[in-house]
């Protein structure tokens, strides 16, 4: 049986896009564009519409946070995962989401682009 968070959405997917156009590959924007859905819809969803999809949008935000070649977009990631934690951290009990955010903040720029 199939949980509602193992389901993949759309904008959670679309922050994973990238296409290889010869020496260089394009996606960005779509991955940037991604991140602000994620971040609108925390501003603009109560608690209860995203709670059966929280866990797996906060797990896709921080992969993408610390892994994307792209520092503007692991900055958008982390603003989005930190809009969420922010939002929703009282009604999903999310344990040290603040700690968290803040080492993760501080590490971005550190973390190497991988080409």
């Amino acid at each position: 049986m199939q949980s509602e968070t193992q389901h993949s959405y759309p904008s959670s997917q679309a922050l994973y896009f990238d296409v290889r156009k010869g020496a260089h590959s394009v996606g960005s924007s779509v991955r940037d564009a991604a991140s602000y859905v994620l971040w609108s819809l925390a501003r603009s969803q109560d608690a209860p519409t995203m709670r059966p999809y929280a866990l797996e949008i906060a797990r896709r935000l921080v992969a993408v946070s610390v892994y994307d070649r792209e520092i503007h977009i692991r900055r958008a990631a982390s603003a989005a995962f930190q809009e969420n934690v922010g939002r929703l951290v009282r009604s999903f009990a999310i344990h040290h989401a603040s700690q968290f955010t803040n080492r993760l903040h501080l590490n971005l720029e550190r973390v190497p682009s991988w080409h």
